[in-house]
């Protein structure tokens, strides 16, 4: 009975460890983070503009002065939010020129088969 009481009050000096507090929480809203739905482009979109960036920073350091804990978290999900749109940028970007170049290739294609066809006259005369 001693070893679980022994063992009760590690774990509550443990909890009470301000740093094992903010590992903790970061922990479960990282992970909170990854498992939650996708957010809309729309939301994203609006938190990659001049004024969500402003109203993100803002938040950040409004909160700071109450529980740096609480900003903290708002900070990582601010730069994960920032990389969300970067990613869905470059992914946009990338099905832009993919869908160009498919393009440029059959337009390309279809003036070599024009092409083809002009050497064949040519060599009938």
């Amino acid at each position: 009975m001693e070893l679980v009481n022994n063992l009760g009050n590690e774990a509550n000096n443990l909890l009470d460890n301000m740093y094992l507090k903010l590992v903790l929480a970061l922990f479960v809203s990282l992970y909170a983070g990854l498992a939650a739905p996708k957010l809309p482009n729309e939301v994203i979109m609006f938190f990659d503009s001049t004024f969500g960036k402003f109203l993100f920073i803002f938040l950040i350091g409004y909160v700071a002065n109450r529980q740096v804990e609480v900003a903290i978290m708002i900070a990582i999900a601010f730069v994960v939010t920032l990389n969300i749109a970067n990613q869905r940028r470059l992914e946009n970007f990338i099905q832009f020129k993919e869908r160009f170049d498919n393009m440029a290739h059959d337009h390309d294609d279809d003036d070599d088969d024009d092409d083809d066809d002009d050497d064949d006259d040519e060599d009938d005369e």
